[in-house]
């Protein structure tokens, strides 16, 4: 399989699991990763989301206590 046909799979599945529940699967796409200091590079497999994902749900936390609504 093409390196680009995995990329454009590993697209689809993170785009529909984001669709079907947001919360608890974040999209996971270049410019996210290149926004996350902690990320060095991007590298797409589960690994990788699983400590993306990580990232994002301390990342809610973590507002969501700071914020006062």
């Amino acid at each position: 399989m093409h390196v680009y046909a995995v990329y454009d799979c590993i697209l689809y599945i993170t785009a529909l699991l984001a669709a079907a529940a947001p919360d608890q699967a974040p999209f996971m796409a270049d410019e996210c990763l290149m926004a996350i200091p902690e990320i060095e590079g991007i590298d797409y497999t589960t690994k990788e989301y699983l400590k993306f994902v990580q990232h994002i749900q301390s990342t809610v936390e973590r507002l969501n206590k700071e914020s006062k609504f």
